[in-house]
């Protein structure tokens, strides 16, 4: 496909961004500890993707007031010029490869973490407690807050800035007539629920000149919300964000429009916006292949191809576009690990990760430690194992120079990666497989399949280091008359090794029984969940998990955490409930999802005869595709898994 296009630069006031490539806001983490500073962490993330290609690189939330505006203790800060030096460092990062560098500001409203109360335009219930609606006085407050943090942005060197209009923040909060019940000039119809973003506006263009560039970013709907945002409200909106002084619009969406998986989802309302006004449009697509972009810029939906989760798994992406290499892009597989917070369920309070991670980029957040550098002593390296942990370590460590030869069992590579893909929603799961196959043979790994690695063969190699990648055996748990049953296991279900009844029973409630149970209830079983644990789904992010519990519901499938097994029988299952009581759950046929067991019999015949030894992904302790690939690339670096 022709890309030429995706490479024009385009003019925003005074600046000229180089392409039509832009990286959304999208918040990290990796301020944690700073107390509203920026970090060195944060300064290499940033950077890389600058180095990476992309033309606009729009840097996450800066909070104008920390002490009561801020989302969470990670996040950082621009309420005083004490922050100042830290910013103008990360902006000057960002420049140095030729991006400009944008700052997004916010106040986050009702969705703050913060110990006291929030603040909103009206006192309405909310999950966190009811925030206290802004008089007149604090409005006029906030708006001098907004105007001196973009001032002080354009004195750290940032090339432009960007109000957080969106989503459930407080700017947003005003325009929305679900959040926005005042009766007074900031509230009503459109232009009075607009007064607050109009006011802010005006104030940063009298406090920062006409030439520095500053727009917002908009939902342009609040779909499936009683009472939201319209587009038609939106396009008003958009309308009189310009006239106040908009040089742009950031478009994105809430509640059901929220940008998701489906490539291009929101674009239809980035068109609507771009009709509407005569300034450059950009928005995110969902998941904006390089296609998508190229369609949407040559079609006039939007003028800037805003890039998010793609960016977190691959810094690279635009320079592999440039280069006519779309297919080495690092794929997204939209897991939602890429979520800095949780929230705990019956306390109300957030507690913030470390930071987010990417499952498939381990180099996330820790671009300098794990930045590939050419090995000044190339060495022989023999990895065991052609799943994920496997191939990401024989890649890395061929991208640094090293010899590497893979060893795999079976007649091809991705391990369950291909029956993981196999699950509802999970398709992009496919990407990772093709992509990871395709980089291992293209870096000139020796790849020898249906090859059992005894530890002679190994040896006869007399390599510097071994991986060991070499997977899990499903766990048999100590059922009375699990012998006797129909007993299959998950993995033979998913590859289609088996039939089952139209009775079943999923032993194993974490991440494979549930996505099991999906599969079979989508074939028309009966199906039945149980796990001596009493949470199910674990092993997924909490959005994910949560869906996945949903759909478990609607198509009747019945969960029962917390059992005790008693036996297994011509009736059935019979289990010990939680409270006391017996129960046999009738079934054809037995699934065992219960977990798996590192196979890790090679690890005591090569310790001590080879330098090197490392044990990755299952083979280390069963868990997830994200273990696998970080722990393969800290190996392919020989590096200990961290």
């Amino acid at each position: 496909m022709d890309f030429h296009l995706l490479f024009e630069p385009i003019q925003i006031n005074s600046m000229l961004v180089k392409n039509r490539f832009g990286m959304a806001a999208m918040g990290t983490g990796l301020c944690v500890g700073m107390h509203g500073y920026v970090s060195e962490r944060i300064i290499d993330y940033y950077e890389a993707r600058a180095r990476g290609g992309t033309g606009l690189v729009i840097v996450e939330n800066a909070i104008i007031d920390w002490e009561n505006g801020r989302n969470s203790d990670s996040v950082m800060s621009i309420d005083d010029d004490r922050y100042i030096p830290g910013l103008s460092k990360l902006a000057g990062a960002i420049k140095r490869h030729g991006a400009s560098a944008c700052l997004q500001i916010q106040h986050c409203g009702q969705e703050a973490r913060i110990d006291g109360q929030k603040v909103a335009p009206s006192a309405l219930p909310h999950r966190t407690g009811t925030p206290r609606g802004l008089t007149r006085e604090e409005i006029a407050r906030l708006v001098a807050l907004y105007a001196a943090a973009a001032e002080r942005a354009r004195r750290a060197g940032f090339d432009a800035v960007e109000l957080h209009g969106a989503h459930r923040y407080l700017i947003a909060e005003f325009i929305s007539p679900e959040t926005n019940r005042r009766t007074d000039e900031y509230g009503g119809d459109a232009n009075g629920r607009a007064r607050f973003l109009v006011e802010i506006l005006r104030a940063i263009r009298k406090a920062v000149g006409p030439e520095f560039p500053i727009w917002t970013r908009i939902n342009a709907r609040e779909k499936g919300i009683k009472g939201g945002l319209t587009l038609e409200d939106a396009q008003q909106i958009a309308r009189l964000a310009q006239a106040a002084g908009a040089d742009a619009l950031d478009v994105s969406a809430w509640g059901a429009d929220a940008p998701g998986q489906a490539p291009g989802d929101i674009l239809h309302l980035a068109e609507a916006i771009k009709r509407v006004v005569d300034v450059p449009v950009m928005a995110v697509g969902g998941r904006m292949t390089p296609e998508l972009a190229a369609e949407a810029i040559k079609e006039s939906k939007i003028d800037i191809a805003l890039i998010g989760r793609g960016l977190i798994a691959d810094p690279e992406y635009v320079n592999k576009v440039a280069a006519g290499r779309p297919e080495d892009i690092r794929p997204c597989i939209g897991c939602w690990e890429c979520i800095p917070q949780e929230h705990h369920v019956g306390t109300g309070r957030w507690e913030q990760k470390e930071s987010i991670r990417c499952t498939v980029n381990a180099a996330m957040g820790h671009e300098r430690e794990l930045e590939i550098r050419s090995a000044e002593t190339p060495r022989r390296i023999v990895v065991v194992g052609g799943g994920p942990a496997g191939m990401e370590a024989a890649s890395a460590a061929a991208l640094q120079g090293h010899r590497v030869t893979l060893f795999e069992g079976s007649a091809g590579l991705g391990g369950l990666l291909p029956l993981a893909a196999l699950a509802p929603n999970k398709q992009y799961i496919g990407d990772l497989v093709r992509y990871l196959t395709r980089q291992t043979l293209a870096l000139g790994v020796d790849v020898r399949l249906n090859t059992a690695a005894t530890a002679d063969l190994i040896l006869s190699l007399r390599p510097d280091a071994v991986i060991l990648a070499t997977g899990a055996e499903p766990v048999i748990p100590d059922i009375p008359g699990l012998d006797k049953a129909r007993v299959v296991t998950a993995v033979e279900v998913l590859a289609g090794e088996v039939e089952v009844g139209q009775k079943v029973i999923v032993i194993g409630g974490a991440l494979v029984g549930c996505e099991t149970a999906e599969i079979l209830a989508a074939r028309g079983r009966q199906v039945t969940v149980t796990r001596r644990g009493l949470e199910m789904g674990t092993g997924l992010s909490e959005p994910l998990r949560l869906g996945l519990l949903g759909r478990l519901a609607r198509m009747g499938v019945v969960l029962r955490p917390g059992v005790k097994y008693e036996r297994l029988t011509d009736a059935g299952l019979t289990v010990i409930l939680d409270d006391g009581k017996r129960e046999t759950i009738p079934a054809d046929t037995v699934v065992l999802a219960a977990g798996s067991t590192p196979r890790a019999e090679l690890l005591s015949v090569l310790e001590g005869r080879v330098p090197r030894v490392y044990r990755i992904g299952d083979c280390l302790e069963a868990r997830g595709i994200k273990d696998a690939i970080h722990e393969g690339a800290r190996a392919g670096r020989l590096q200990s898994p961290a």
